[in-house]
């Protein structure tokens, strides 16, 4: 039985796929017993479906200021409907008569009937007219998940997501409890202490859950620490307060939000004894040869039918162990295969295939030219081709003779290789029979053939896009990466000049120098455009464009490269015909060349294509499952606050009708100064103005709130509400916050944490560590460990003399005294940095500052024994050991001039910056933080090519946004140093964005 977390311990019952043969989802009865009006129900699902959905889109059209007519067709709406869902109900029930006991099988005709009879109970007038009856709508919103589960791909998404129900439904009780708990002795240490004009003043066991649960979204959750802290300071106890909410804090949002995120990637993991049946398909797929699937490419391939008319070879020339399926069509082979699975067949001599040296050696390491190089026999091992003659028309035969050859060498009896090498060496042969039998279609545009000069020295400049090359040049180990330098170089201009020539740059340029076309800038835009022509026209000339077997658009990245060239050839020719560009839209798209970054570097591809393109179907479908989600709530948001979120900016206003004329403003508390202003009677803007007076901006706020950021103000301005055009009051409907409680917790924590498991699972899946068992894993697990396991860099033998040995002992000891008194001395040194204030007097600064250098000493005269003891080769080994010299003699550095009374001001902070890296060798000394901080220093470059990645979109999204809002006015959010108006700001408001 697969095993599951504490969360998740319960048993689903299995799944019926409504699509199976014979079975349907009215009951899991075969077709063959369901009666005939089972039969005529289910040829009428769609169109409840279609119902459903036009209910939706009628109810969504209501608006704060919709007239008593249209009000009163939406009742008249929703009556009729509830009525025809009513008939479908008794139409249902009797689809199981006399089976009756079928109904009961599916908990979805509970549900249903649930929802049937409760909105027929709502439009009860009594109730239709009660002033909670816009909160009972839910029911009738609720039919939306039929809708959702019409949609052909959310069915089993939403399968794999709430499939462990149990353990999300447990994992939401305990975050519950812990709340609760953790609010009732919040009660006891706060209550009374902080101010009752506060939302969250503690005052009640619900408002301390509240102010709890907003510490677990950790939105604004500082203000709710500084709220209790300042108000427990006349107490004695903000120390306490400071405790309790920072480890409430950690615990909530590193473990308890943590653990929504495991529960729910746990549906998505393949199940334990499922995994090795999973390891051998896998296996089988990537030995066995690919199939040729046809791709849109292949379909207009005149190529595509034609058969291969391969020349008789001599039996005697065969191989022993050798069949070769000389018949088939190759062309859709090669169509089919894997850009990553390359021909065995290499055109580069042995030697050239080396680490090259020099500028081009470092250029190929760069780009990572020789990552993709087959791993195969090369050419120098095989034997020497018999050549019957050297003229141009045998060539063909030439390289026949030389793939037979290759052939042989690749299957004789002792040779290794495995059963993929010798059907990728079938398929390759195949492809040069095609080939000979057809030269037109390894031609460039029908007329350049391999021979072609021209066509040569482009093929040196490239690599191929499907493989390597049968006949033609293999890419230069010199030419290649500089001719890759050069266009890499094209691009980061391109770059620098977008984000220098910035909207507002070029509009003070305009007003300096009068509108003018051949501007440095657009000039520069030109250049740089035109060196990705030049690439783009070398790799078609090289391979061809589409109907060769090394085509260019047979990589998807070149695929990428080619809609980038064409979004900036747009932005070029609207720069030429007109001045400054055509439109903001025309402009932008010169942040495309941003994305070409990405293709230039296999390692930053394949975290692209791991983040977006091997998920990009599932994110797209949580999305869509998102907003979804979001569309009911936001017309239940519009039925429940429509029209009733204003208020009036003089607080004594008892309402609308009140709100008129002026009235004395005090801006500032506590002064007794202040002037006439009129009142006015508008939407709230504690952070930014909202509402739910129509859909569209019901919607909107909802997107806002889903993801954590502004839902606390939009919470409390609902739990003020008093009434329509009534003045709000603090805490008067506190019932309102449900509704805010309850869609973070479906959509923030449940729904939005499906985006992480996705993308959890296409590094699984590319990395191969989806399909490993448990026992693999911690294999796996064991052989990490084990290589980060060094011995030491010590002397093989213990110095002779007395002192060197005694050196040696305190050197290589990790747990005697002079180690743990150095520990004790640490975290003094951690101790006096933490005493440093800004209100320190001179005497406390100067004494801390002796006691620094005396600690530096003793750091010093510990390197000395341990250069004593282990000699200077062996101290030069350890990292540790140089990061020790480096931070004392900066200490040492920057202390000594201090305390003989130097003021300057760079001294004093490079003194505080060695001395903080000194109190990290803390970690050096705990064996649980050392193994962590290997552990991390291990996990660094996988990081760090996220973070370049992370960069490369930072700087697309920037370009855009400078040249979209550039000259936009600024609004309520942005100030001098938060705005678009030029590359780098954009980038800092883009880190706010992203990290909320």
């Amino acid at each position: 039985e697969t095993k599951n977390s504490a969360f998740g311990a319960g048993t689903s019952g299995p799944v019926i796929d409504e699509k199976a043969e014979e079975w349907t989802m009215m009951s899991r009865q075969r077709t063959g017993s369901r009666s005939a009006i089972q039969e005529w129900y289910l040829r009428t699902q769609l169109g409840w479906v279609l119902l459903i959905f036009a209910d939706l889109v009628v109810q969504g059209t209501r608006t704060a200021t919709s007239s008593p007519g249209h009000l009163q067709f939406l009742d008249s709406f929703e009556l009729v409907a509830t009525i025809a869902f009513d008939v479908e109900m008794v139409w249902r029930i009797a689809g199981y008569l006399p089976n009756w006991r079928g109904f009961n099988e599916r908990g979805v005709n509970w549900f249903d009937l649930f929802l049937a009879v409760t909105t027929t109970i709502i439009q009860i007038p009594p109730i239709h007219n009660w002033q909670y009856y816009p909160w009972l709508t839910a029911a009738q919103l609720a039919r939306f998940y039929r809708v959702i589960l019409a949609v052909p791909t959310m069915r089993p998404l939403l399968l794999r997501v709430f499939g462990n129900m149990n353990g999300l439904w447990n994992m939401t009780l305990f975050l519950m409890i812990v709340n609760l708990l953790g609010a009732l002795i919040a009660v006891q240490l706060f209550r009374g202490d902080v101010p009752a004009e506060n939302h969250m003043n503690f005052g009640e066991t619900y408002t301390a859950f509240l102010a709890m649960y907003q510490v677990f979204s950790s939105e604004n959750w500082t203000d709710i620490l500084y709220l209790t802290s300042d108000s427990s300071a006349q107490y004695k106890q903000a120390l306490i307060a400071v405790l309790f909410y920072v480890g409430w804090f950690f615990f909530a949002n590193f473990i308890l939000l943590q653990m929504f995120i495991a529960v729910i990637n746990e549906n998505f993991e393949v199940a334990e004894e499922q995994k090795r049946a999973r390891q051998f398909d896998a296996y089988l797929r990537k030995a066995e040869p690919s199939s040729t699937q046809v791709n849109w490419m292949e379909k207009w391939n005149p190529y595509r039918f034609v058969k291969a008319a391969p020349k008789s070879v001599a039996v005697e020339t065969m191989p022993s162990g050798l069949v070769l399926p000389l018949k088939k069509a190759i062309v859709q082979e090669g169509r089919g295969r894997r850009q990553d699975s390359r021909s065995s067949i290499s055109q580069v001599p042995f030697g050239e295939q080396e680490k090259q040296k020099g500028m081009a050696g470092t250029l190929r390491r760069l780009f990572d030219l020789d990552k993709d190089a087959p791993e195969t026999v090369q050419l120098a091992s095989l034997k020497a081709l018999r050549r019957e003659s050297v003229a141009m028309q045998a060539q063909l035969e030439e390289n026949a003779e030389h793939r037979l050859d290759y052939l042989d060498a690749a299957n004789v009896p002792d040779a290794t290789i495995n059963e993929s090498q010798e059907a990728m060496s079938e398929r390759v042969a195949q492809k040069a029979d095609f080939i000979e039998a057809h030269p037109t279609y390894d031609k460039t545009f029908w007329v350049l053939s391999n021979q072609s000069p021209l066509r040569s020295l482009c093929q040196k400049l490239v690599t191929p896009a499907g493989g390597d090359r049968i006949f033609g040049v293999a890419p230069s180990p010199i030419a290649q990466p500089f001719f890759q330098f050069f266009v890499f170089l094209a691009v980061i201009g391109g770059i620098i000049v977008a984000a220098i020539a910035t909207p507002a740059y070029r509009r003070q340029y305009y007003l300096d120098n009068g509108l003018q076309r051949n501007t440095w800038f657009d000039s520069a835009d030109v250049a740089f455009a035109c060196a990705l022509i030049l690439e783009f026209i070398v790799k078609i000339v090289a391979d061809g464009f589409i109907f060769t077997p090394n085509a260019y658009l047979l990589s998807v990245w070149n695929s990428i490269d080619f809609l980038i060239l064409i979004a900036l050839l747009i932005n070029m020719i609207t720069t030429i015909v007109k001045a400054g560009g055509v439109s903001r839209a025309t402009r932008s798209l010169k942040a495309f060349r941003a994305l070409r970054l990405i293709t230039f570097f296999p390692w930053m591809r394949d975290t692209f294509h791991s983040v977006l393109f091997a998920g990009a179907k599932s994110l797209i479908e949580a999305a869509l499952l998102a907003l979804l989600y979001m569309v009911p709530y936001a017309i239940w948001g519009l039925n429940i606050f429509s029209g009733l979120m204003f208020t009036c900016n003089d607080g004594a206003a008892a309402g609308k009708s009140d709100c008129v004329g002026e009235y004395f403003s005090q801006p500032v508390d506590g002064v007794d100064a202040g002037f006439l202003a009129p009142r006015s009677w508008d939407r709230p803007s504690p952070s930014t103005t909202f509402s739910f007076d129509s859909f569209g901006s019901s919607l909107l706020i909802l997107f806002e709130v889903v993801s954590f950021e502004g839902w606390i103000d939009v919470m409390g301005v609902a739990m003020d509400l008093v009434g329509k055009d009534l003045q709000p009051q603090l805490n008067n409907s506190q019932r309102n916050s449900l509704f805010f409680l309850i869609y973070d917790l479906l959509g923030a924590v449940i729904i939005l944490t499906l985006f992480i498991s996705i993308i959890i699972g296409n590094f699984s899946s590319r990395s191969g560590m989806a399909l490993l068992t448990e026992d693999q894993k911690r294999w796996i697990d064991l052989q990490k460990l084990i290589k980060r396991q060094r011995p030491s860099k010590r002397p093989k033998t213990k110095p002779s003399s007395s002192w060197r040995a005694w050196c040696f002992d305190r050197a290589v000891q990790k747990n005697g005294w002079w180690s743990r008194g150095l520990t004790g001395l640490y975290i003094i040194h951690i101790l006096a940095l933490a005493t440093q204030t800004f209100t320190n007097s001179f005497t406390v600064n100067r004494i801390r500052d002796f006691l620094f250098l005396v600690l530096t000493t003793i750091y010093a005269i510990d390197i000395a024994v341990r250069i004593s003891g282990l000699g200077l080769r062996s101290f030069r080994a350890n990292g540790w050991n140089l990061f020790d010299v480096f931070v004392v003699a900066g200490s040492f550095a920057t202390t000594v001039p201090i305390v003989l009374g130097s003021k300057n001001f760079a001294a004093e902070q490079s003194q505080k910056l060695f001395l903080v890296c000194i109190a990290f060798k803390l970690v050096q000394k705990n064996s649980g933080l050392n193994q962590l901080f290997k552990t991390s220093v291990s996990s660094l470059p996988a990081i760090l090519k996220l973070l370049l990645l992370w960069i490369v979109l930072f700087i697309f999204f920037a370009i855009v946004f400078v040249e979209v809002f550039g000259l936009t006015r600024w609004g309520s959010g942005e100030t001098h140093t938060l705005n678009y108006r030029d590359f780098f700001n954009a980038l800092i408001m883009l880190v706010f964005m992203s990290t909320g």
